[in-house]
């Protein structure tokens, strides 16, 4: 009886030994899990910020892409060559998905001015009206116009200011047919009617609209395009079309009044190492047309400039 006693107690006694002994082993087993699954559940946790943080960055470049292609769209921008259709080009292009099509596009001004001369009257002027016109054909021919409506003191006056067909067989080849600005310098070429495309307050003086510096208009067929001349940039245009009689400021919309043509040509070059810069030559003849006897020298024609 006492041998069994002793068995029994020194069984128990061990089994409570071998429990002492691996439950801390167990213990830190478990804590071991605990603390990698709160490492996993922290990494889950970073990740899960990181994306949602790609997302609205990306989100965010979208909705930037997206506000840029609109105002891109909107926009009206400058076009690579000197010539006179500046504006037309611009407003072909952007619709030239569609074929065709109609864009129409408004510019105005009201002035003020004052002085302190005497005999000047000072307030307000409404300037120049002017609607553009712009309808790409197909892929290679649009179509442009202009018109302006200048107040004068019993109404207003209406013009076309340019109207034009063009094709565009590539970037070294461009004819137009029809009225336009003369490419005699750069500023009668690169901006037209509507004070809000110009970058000074009134176009200046040796091309003002009605005045007997340069003509200003031209109607007839022009070729333009660039010359591959490489970082020098060079461009031409050549133009060809009525002569005009003695008001300097009249293109001959009516027609030749003699069948003897004028003709104007215009070389530059832009090089690209200095951006801005632009020269260039040009000339013209047979832009006054008739000798006729006058008593007074100030009412004379002249045959050519």
């Amino acid at each position: 009886m006492y041998s069994r006693l002793l068995l029994v107690f020194a069984l128990a006694s061990g089994t409570a030994l071998a429990q002492a002994t691996f439950l801390p082993a167990q213990q830190e087993s478990v804590q071991s899990l605990i603390d990698r699954i709160q490492q996993l559940e922290k990494r889950i946790s970073e990740l899960e910020d990181h994306q949602r943080k790609q997302d609205a960055a990306a989100t965010a470049n979208l909705q930037t892409v997206t506000e840029a292609q609109g105002s891109q769209d909107n926009a009206t921008s400058a076009p690579a060559l000197h010539s006179e259709h500046a504006a037309s080009s611009t407003a072909i292009r952007e619709a030239e998905m569609h074929y065709p099509s109609l864009q129409i596009r408004g510019f105005g001004d009201v002035d003020f001015s004052a002085t302190n001369q005497k005999g000047s009257v000072s307030g307000f002027n409404l300037g120049q009206f002017v609607l553009h016109l712009a309808s790409p054909l197909s892929k290679k021919v649009g179509y442009f116009g202009e018109l302006s409506f200048t107040a004068r003191p019993t109404g207003y006056d209406l013009q076309v200011e340019r109207t034009i067909i063009r094709y565009d067989y590539n970037d070294y080849f461009k004819v137009s047919f029809g009225k336009y600005h003369t490419p005699l310098g750069y500023w009668n070429a690169a901006f037209h009617h509507g004070a809000w495309l110009q970058t000074t307050i009134s176009r200046p003086q040796m091309v003002q609209f009605g005045g007997t510096f340069i003509p200003v208009h031209f109607v007839g067929l022009q070729a333009e395009g660039n010359l591959p001349s490489g970082g020098l940039g060079l461009g031409y245009s050549v133009g060809l079309g009525n002569g005009r009689s003695s008001i300097l400021s009249r293109a001959g919309d009516s027609g030749d009044i003699n069948d003897n043509r004028a003709w104007v040509a215009s070389v530059f070059a832009r090089p690209t190492r200095f951006y801005g810069l632009q020269l260039g030559d040009q000339g013209a003849t047979r832009i006054l047309i008739g000798i006729r006897q006058c008593s007074s020298p100030r009412s004379a024609n002249f045959s050519d400039i």
